[in-house]
């Protein structure tokens, strides 16, 4: 059973839709003030606790880490949905929604950080650009799906308007002309 999961989620570089998807949803969980010890993903409450363990234990831990996390899980989550969108099975494309949406909810994350870090102005700066990217590259994904779940599924028909000439009487199944 765990192969047959893994062969649809696993891509040539080992990275797993349930990963990416993880990661986003666990930035969309960020609160203002809350600081990410990245190696752990943990999140950290603000206060004296954080401040010295990242000052004397967990000295790589930086808002720029924080920020390359950031850029590297969307990046790769932008991958992911875009190689899904094309895949012909339906199951897969539906995937690729999946990531889309949880690449929109990791933006609240992704605001609340800003917040936290209200006196840096250029990490404020990047991450608002890293927002109107995703923004913008989320549109185009929604785009891709909208096209590609049309090429897949039929419309649905409207049961309240006829979707053809009406049937006369002797033209209905059962019934013969003796």
């Amino acid at each position: 059973m765990e192969s047959s999961m893994k062969s649809f989620v696993i891509d040539g570089s080992e990275r797993s839709v349930q990963d990416v998807v993880s990661r986003l949803k666990f930035i969309s969980k960020i609160q203002e003030g809350e600081k990410i010890d990245v190696q752990s993903l943990v999140l950290c409450e603000p206060g004296t606790k954080t401040s010295l363990y990242r000052t004397l234990i967990a000295r790589n831990e930086s808002r720029e880490r924080s920020l390359e996390f950031f850029r590297n899980t969307i990046g790769e989550a932008f991958e992911l949905a875009t190689k899904y969108l094309h895949r012909k099975e339906i199951f897969f494309k539906e995937i690729g929604g999946m990531i889309i949406t949880a690449l929109q909810e990791c933006k609240i994350g992704l605001k609340n950080s800003t917040k936290t870090y209200a006196d840096d102005k250029m990490f404020i700066s990047k991450i608002d650009t890293l927002i109107s990217t995703l923004n913008t590259k989320s549109r185009d994904l929604n785009r891709q799906l909208t096209s590609e779940l049309s090429k897949v599924v039929k419309p649905e028909i409207k049961l309240d308007q006829p979707t053809s000439k009406p049937v006369k009487e002797k033209e209905k199944i059962g019934y013969r002309r003796f």
